[in-house]
């Protein structure tokens, strides 16, 4: 088994400039999927952006500054249907499908 002193022994397998390029990539790869919960007034009169939020493939972060409201939920849908109880919100995507960006 391979500990994490035996691994400080070994010389870098790339540059700096490298290795930050790949974990540049992979941060990217794996990046959750952005989205915001909007606060419409009225008949779509103003809106506002009520807290910001992310999806992983196996769950959802939601937070809302303003209100302190946050919470872990299994779909940015989900983080909507509890919150739009008492408020009319939408659900808008900050960041594409992950399929549609490979187009």
């Amino acid at each position: 088994m391979t500990t994490h002193d035996d691994l400080a022994d070994l010389p870098p397998l790339w540059s700096e400039e490298e290795f930050m390029a790949e974990l540049t990539e992979l941060a990217v790869s794996e990046a959750p999927r952005r989205f915001a919960l909007c606060e419409i007034e009225g008949e779509r009169w103003d809106g506002w952006v009520h807290g910001w939020g992310m999806e992983f493939p196996d769950g959802a972060v939601f937070f809302a500054p303003g209100s302190r409201q946050a919470g872990v939920f299994t779909s940015a849908q989900s983080a909507l249907a509890l919150f739009s109880r008492s408020r009319n919100l939408r659900l808008v995507w900050i960041d594409p499908e992950p399929n549609a960006q490979t187009g």
